[in-house]
């Protein structure tokens, strides 16, 4: 017998008498290692919910309110905070360079092609500033500030 197919039958056997209630023999020693295990997947685990989860849940059914509010107030305020750095910018560039900004940005937009580590480093900061907000997305909705 291939030590493999001795392994399968000992957690057999662990399987079978943990559930027809029997006890396994003492002589053997790989099936008694198994049923623990057998004993350990018989039993459901505890739920890890809080003590008042049904009472919280059918307090946010009765209100309403979706459990996104979080997620789409942090949404919200973000977005702004880029809008407005936007409008600032757009506002800096027509000041700093006048009535020619258009014609400046196509003569950027020509050095696209040469090698400079601008553009790499700016896609990095994005990946970055992407990652992060997601991050900090998840921190807010799995451990809320209010309780609901």
């Amino acid at each position: 017998m291939i030590p493999d197919e001795r392994e399968w039958q000992a957690q057999e056997r662990a399987m079978q008498c943990e559930r027809a209630g029997l006890e396994i023999p003492a002589s053997d020693t790989l099936g008694t290692a198994y049923l623990a295990v057998a004993q350990a997947l018989n039993q459901a685990p505890e739920p890890l919910l809080p003590a008042d989860f049904a009472a919280r849940v059918a307090a946010l059914a009765a209100s309403g309110r979706q459990a996104t509010e979080i997620e789409s107030r942090l949404e919200r305020f973000l977005l702004l905070g880029l809008s407005a750095a936007f409008g600032v910018c757009a506002l800096a560039a027509v000041v700093i360079y006048g009535s020619n900004w258009l014609g400046n940005s196509f003569s950027m937009l020509a050095q696209v092609g040469t090698l400079n580590l601008a553009w790499p480093m700016a896609l990095a900061a994005c990946l970055g500033v992407s990652w992060f907000s997601e991050a900090v997305r998840r921190r807010m909705t799995d451990e809320p500030a209010h309780p609901v």
